[in-house]
């Protein structure tokens, strides 16, 4: 699922936020965008963990994030 051309400067900024708060380099960080129908913006692999990133304008949790809760 891409994100609208609104969102993509937010999606862009993945990488670069993950890794800071990861303490890691960002060349060490795996980055899938290509989901098919996966409802999330991007899965990142990172220190033997995956993380699916959704990013949403809105405060409240997003369709991934419920379905985890």
């Amino acid at each position: 699922m891409g994100a609208p051309p609104d969102e993509q400067a937010l999606v862009s900024q993945i990488p670069a936020t993950l890794a800071g708060l990861l303490a890691v380099a960002e060349d060490e960080l795996q980055i899938q965008t290509e989901l098919g129908s996966v409802q999330a913006d991007a899965v990142v692999s990172a220190l033997g963990r995956a993380f699916v990133v959704e990013v949403s304008r809105a405060a409240s949790a997003g369709p991934v994030s419920a379905k985890a809760a």
